[in-house]
Formats: structure tokens, sequence, C-alpha cells
């Protein structure tokens, strides 16, 4: 079961009522989540911090495609 496809999906979760720290207001959450596909067809999925975006992932596809 080898890795045939990975894909990293950018994604912003609005909060209904801001939060206030010492940096300011946060009023949503971006986070980047992350499918990777089998060759026999099954999926899994993840997710990180929105600061991971899609392009970081474009280095390592090399590394991790073809993998068991």
């Amino acid at each position: 079961m080898r890795i045939a496809s990975m894909e990293a999906i950018p994604v912003v979760i609005p909060i209904e009522a801001p939060i206030l720290t010492c940096y300011g207001s946060l009023s949503s959450y971006s986070r980047t989540v992350i499918k990777m596909t089998t060759e026999n067809g099954l999926v899994g999925w993840g997710e990180l911090s929105g600061r991971y975006g899609a392009a970081i992932f474009k280095r390592f596809e090399p590394v991790i495609l073809g993998q068991n």
C-alpha cells in the first residue's frame, strides 16, 4: 500500500466571537488540511497550522510519494 498522491488544502475557519490576546484580536483560525491517497484508493486526512502552506508540501512530495 504505497502513497500515490498528496494534497494540501488551506482553509480558514471563522470564530463566532473574536478571541482577544496580547497580540490583538483573533477572528479566525487558518489551518492546512492534508489528504494522502494510496495506490488502492485508501484516503488519509490530517491537519496542521496554517503557517505551513501548500508550497512546503510540494518540496516533500519526492520523498513521500511511493512510500509504504
